[in-house]
């Protein structure tokens, strides 16, 4: 501008003046020119800079995404190979439980047979006792039948005396049998027979003290007086023997009953042991197929070669390669229940007979342990 003035204050210089303004103008343009091309090269290489580094925050972004999405569900694929295990282990626990309680069964299933064995062994034991009695009966009645010679009267009552005391001290030995043999005191029914026998053998007992006495009077009787008690005194022996048999089998028949209602009762718990035991046996089958498919059998068998399978770390805790163990009590399963459904076609096969009778008793005739089992 100064020298645009002095040009304008100097004419001749003008001219020159302005060629030179035109030339020192364009020289201004250029170094602005430049000035703004070196700012725009700089914001330029500032924004290539931070693109470059977005993008490089960017890749590595996206090169720590698939790590973390792989441990992620690396993470998550073992949880659930973990509640998988505890699942299977929770159903072998209850496997196990199951059979516990199928070997309880069992045990009390045996325990009924060997109480059906006892009350048959017996039932035969009162026939016995039974024949016994009648023998004792027949012989006995055949003496009453002979008549006394006449003048002979007092050592006849003296003979007969002395047979129904032998004939009852036979009937108390008949008791001590009967007890020993058919009641235990265990149940009200044995308590019950008990106090029968006692009230039994204190008649008994009674009677064989009236006959001692009795044997003692005989001294002092006269012939005619001996004669007149003959008749009276029979026919009361007569009575007093019936009376006595017939309580003695009265003690026999109820002891008979009440046993075969304890047989009766063994039968209908070995049926409800048999339904419970099988439906038991369906629900662990169920659980078995569902827990062991047969399908992974093969699968089993070669786990099963396996001499040291490895182990599983997860998170620091440690899950056993359980597929041996897995498949051992599969096969134990399988044997045992295998076993307990050809012991229930036996069980079965059996019931379809009919109870056979025993000729000459009065009773259904039991076969130890071949009514149920």
């Amino acid at each position: 501008m100064r020298r645009k003035l002095e040009g304008l204050q100097n004419p001749g210089v003008q001219i020159a003046s302005e060629e030179n303004l035109v030339d020192l103008e364009y020289t201004d343009d250029i170094v602005l020119m430049f000035e703004e091309e070196e700012k725009a090269q700089v914001f330029l290489d500032e924004l290539t800079a931070k693109t470059q580094a977005t993008s490089e925050e960017q890749n590595m972004a996206k090169c720590e995404e698939p790590v973390e999405e792989v441990e992620s569900e690396e993470q998550i694929a073992m949880a659930k190979e973990a509640e998988k295990l505890e699942q299977q282990q929770k159903r072998l626990k209850f496997l196990q439980d199951q059979l516990e309680e199928l070997n309880q069964r069992e045990n009390e299933a045996d325990h009924l047979v060997e109480e059906e064995n006892q009350l048959t062994r017996i039932l035969a034991r009162l026939d016995k006792l039974e024949l016994q009695l009648r023998a004792l009966e027949d012989k006995y009645k055949q003496g009453f039948s002979r008549r006394a010679p006449l003048r002979q009267h007092n050592a006849t009552l003296r003979r007969r005396s002395t047979a129904i005391q032998s004939e009852l001290k036979s009937q108390l030995e008949w008791l001590e049998r009967f007890v020993s043999q058919c009641t235990q005191g265990e149940n009200s029914e044995d308590k019950a027979n008990s106090e029968g026998v006692e009230a039994v053998r204190k008649i008994v007992e009674a009677d064989l003290e009236k006959e001692k006495k009795f044997v003692l009077e005989l001294d002092i009787l006269l012939g005619h007086e001996a004669a007149a008690l003959w008749n009276d005194k029979e026919s009361s022996w007569i009575r007093e023997a019936s009376s006595r048999y017939k309580l003695l089998l009265q003690l026999l028949e109820n002891c008979r009953h009440n046993t075969m209602a304890r047989l009766e009762e063994v039968h209908r718990r070995q049926r409800e042991e048999l339904r419970s035991r099988e439906a038991l046996l369906e629900k662990v089958e169920k659980i078995r197929d569902e827990q062991f498919p047969k399908a992974n059998l093969q699968q089993h068998q070669s786990s099963q070669n396996c001499c040291n399978p490895p182990e599983r770390i997860v998170d620091g805790y440690q899950f056993p390669h359980n597929q041996d163990s897995i498949y051992k009590a599969e096969r134990a399963y399988e044997e045992i229940l295998q076993k307990e459904a050809d012991r229930l076609k036996a069980t079965e096969i059996s019931t379809l007979h009919p109870t056979k009778q025993k000729p000459g008793l009065p009773y259904p005739y039991f076969k130890p342990g071949g009514n149920i089992w």
